[in-house]
């Protein structure tokens, strides 16, 4: 696990956003890394990240042996928690 986080780490991002889940000791080391983590991102919406940042998705950590992925970049990253009083729920926005 530390071996996949260092490759990930080696590219030294900021932001990191998944498909779907990371294990517990993953997200450890990632966060003792300072590398923010978004899991569970619809493939559509990774998608628009990826042409907003003008970044490369990546499928794997492995995928990249061929060439070095582009990173993309973004001038304000925010994370706001919204409650819904209609609904009576809080909601998560990036």
């Amino acid at each position: 696990m530390k071996n996949a986080v260092a490759k990930i780490a080696a590219f030294k991002p900021e932001v990191l956003l998944v498909e779907k889940v990371v294990s517990g000791l993953a997200q450890e080391f990632l966060f003792n890394l300072g590398i923010t983590l978004v899991l569970n991102v619809k493939p559509s919406v990774m998608d628009r990240v990826s042409r907003c940042c003008q970044a490369d998705i990546v499928p794997s950590i492995d995928a990249h042996q061929l060439s070095r992925p582009k990173l993309g970049s973004c001038r304000l990253f925010h994370v706001e928690n919204l409650t819904l009083e209609r609904v009576n729920s809080k909601k998560t926005l990036m």
